[in-house]
């Protein structure tokens, strides 16, 4: 599969890539209910912030990411439980 003219001019000019925490080797994927799934970066942390340790994303929204990997594996999602 070739890749269009839009994503190699982003990919030279930014060094980033299209792409989504779905399949990342870096993503600990988390859904509360039906909502959707989330992401929690262990690649971008968040010291100062206890109840999320990690920065959290919508995991299938496409997005420039420069720490990117492919994780062989399949991916699991955990399933939470919303707490009050």
């Amino acid at each position: 599969m070739s890749k269009t003219t839009n994503e190699r001019q982003n990919t030279k000019t930014t060094g980033y890539k299209m792409v989504c925490c779905l399949n990342c080797l870096h993503a600990n994927l988390h859904r509360y209910g039906n909502n959707p799934i989330l992401s929690a970066c262990q690649k971008k942390p968040q010291p100062d912030n206890e109840r999320f340790p990690f920065q959290v994303e919508v995991a299938c929204h496409l997005r420039r990411c420069g720490m990117w990997e492919l994780d062989p594996n399949r991916k699991t999602v955990e399933l939470r439980k919303k707490v009050s």
